[in-house]
Parts: C-alpha cells; structure tokens; sequence
C-alpha cells in the first residue's frame, strides 16, 4: 500500500509480510525491486515494524531498488504477520508500477 501515487512526492508504503518460518534474530528480509525512487542510498532507511520484530532501520540501495531488513533481538514466529511501514520519495516522472521480490535468510544461532 502506498500514501500517494504523486510524481516528485514522499511516499509512504506499507507492506505486510507473512512468513512460514520462525525467524531467528539477524535474519534477514530483502526487498526488491522498488526502483525508480529518488531516494539516495542510505544505510540507515528509518522503518516502523510490527512490535518492532525488522528494527527501526533498513539497508536501502537506490539502484537496485533492494532494501534490507534484519530480525531484531527475539526473532519472529512462524506463520507470523509482520506490517513494515517506510518512506521512499517518488521519481519525477510517471512510471508503471514494478514487480516488487522478497526473500528471507535464515540466521542459524544453533
């Protein structure tokens, strides 16, 4: 879910991810495929999460449209429901909308 489709515009979008699998804290959640923001790289992408289970922050990546979230301490259950809130500026242009991947790495703290 985006806040607005507005070229030039402060996007805000809402994803809610669900997963099969307990997630250990350090695992990771990328997304990609969110390209065309205008929306430098930031290694430090400010994020809100369900109960705060991806952190506060991501990795994002500007080219590659990729951003990187980790597990925080605690991890997640499976068949878990997580809402991830984050805001990427919009581009300039009108652009159709992209196929947006994601894909989790399990961290084994066995």
């Amino acid at each position: 879910q985006q806040s607005t489709p507005v070229s030039g515009m402060a996007n805000t979008l809402t994803v809610t991810l669900n997963s099969n699998y307990a997630l250990a804290a350090g695992s990771t959640v990328t997304m990609w495929g969110l390209v065309g923001s205008t929306t430098m790289d930031d290694y430090s992408l400010s994020v809100t999460s369900t109960d705060t289970a991806l952190g506060d922050s991501g990795d994002w990546t500007q080219s590659t449209g990729m951003l990187v979230l980790t597990i925080a301490a605690g991890g997640t259950n499976a068949t878990a429901s997580c809402e991830v809130t984050f805001s990427l500026d919009n581009p300039v242009y009108t652009q159709a909308s992209s196929t947006v991947y994601v894909e989790a790495m399990i961290q084994d703290n066995g």
